[in-house]
């Protein structure tokens, strides 16, 4: 999955976790977690990245061929010598078209694949910041910094604080809980139904 930074920068506020509710447990450790990399790594986000990729690889094997046509059409132009100089700039301008159109094809793909990364992240990012809220509460966490975003402020972090593939997995494992129909509680044996009286009186003669 193409990393979408306005998207995952709305979720920093959420994971760098310092509330209330944690200090009042006093609270000492700090640790961190790549949010980027538990996104994609979980198992929704595997799926997602592989349906994105599947719908992004035809459409940049089109790109890849348009600009492959219009480099060879860039070639041939330069190689005759025998145009006229009117139908030279013709062609000249026809191939600078098509060069803009397909940067504009370019950039309106990226745009619809940047929506929707942004649309999976919205899907995925509430269970991943309640799995990781859960976890910094049990454990006593007082902070949680994102090593993802490139202006974050730790320097340096032992692989020990890092909680990323913990957090995949438990996100794994609510993600499936979340899935799971719950059973159906169980339904009373249906009661015999009475049976009809039988009538016993004897018939006057």
């Amino acid at each position: 999955m193409v990393r979408s930074k306005k998207a995952l920068w709305r979720l920093v506020p959420l994971l760098l976790l310092a509330s209330p509710a944690l200090f009042a447990q006093k609270p000492t450790q700090f640790a961190v977690v790549d949010i980027q990399m538990a996104l994609v790594g979980t198992r929704d986000g595997r799926k997602a990245t592989e349906l994105l990729q599947a719908k992004v690889l035809p459409r940049r094997t089109a790109f890849e061929n348009r600009q492959q046509e219009i480099d060879a059409e860039a070639q041939r132009l330069q190689d005759d010598t025998t145009l006229a100089e009117d139908k030279r700039a013709e062609l000249t301008d026809a191939l600078e078209r098509k060069r803009k159109q397909l940067q504009r094809d370019e950039t309106d793909a990226d745009d619809e694949l940047q929506q929707e990364e942004s649309q999976l992240i919205d899907k995925f990012s509430p269970l991943l910041v309640k799995v990781l809220e859960e976890y910094a509460a049990e454990h006593q966490y007082a902070m949680i910094f994102d090593i993802s975003d490139p202006h974050n402020p730790v320097l340096w972090a032992s692989e020990t604080v890092n909680l990323t593939k913990t957090i995949i997995d438990l996100y794994d494992e609510a993600s499936l809980q979340a899935q799971t129909p719950a059973p159906e509680s169980a339904k009373p044996p249906n009661a015999a139904k009475p049976r009809p009286a039988v009538n016993t009186s004897s018939k006057p003669n």
